[in-house]
C-alpha cells in the first residue's frame, strides 16, 4: 500500500522470479523503494518493458485498503518490467 501524506494512494502487487526475489523477502519497503532494493540486493536494474493503463472498478477489499468510502472507478496499471530483454517483474497497481 502506497501512501501520500498518510493517505492511501495506490495498492501495488509485485511478482518477481523466485531466484531474483529471494533477497527481497525481508525488506521493509515502507521506507525504501522496490527498484532501489531490487538493484542493491539482487543486482537487477530494469532496462525496458511495457505498461498498460485502464479504468477499473476495484474489488470491495481493495476499496477498503484504498480508503474509498464508496466503490468507484480507479486506474489499474499493468506493468511487465524487463532487464536485458528478460522479464523480471510483473506489477499490478490500483490507483485511487
Amino acid at each position: 500500500l502506497r501512501l501520500a501524506g498518510g493517505e492511501p494512494l495506490a495498492l501495488d502487487r509485485v511478482w518477481v522470479p523466485e531466484d531474483l526475489g529471494a533477497p527481497l523477502l525481508n525488506v521493509d519497503l515502507a521506507h525504501t523503494g522496490f527498484y532501489d532494493e531490487f538493484f542493491d540486493r539482487a543486482g537487477i536494474a530494469l532496462t525496458g518493458g511495457r505498461e498498460q493503463v485502464r479504468a477499473v472498478m476495484p474489488s470491495a477489499d481493495d476499496c477498503v485498503l484504498l480508503g474509498l468510502s464508496e466503490p468507484g472507478a480507479a486506474l489499474l496499471i499493468d506493468r511487465l518490467g524487463c532487464a536485458k530483454g528478460e522479464p523480471v517483474e510483473w506489477r499490478v497497481t490500483d490507483v485511487a
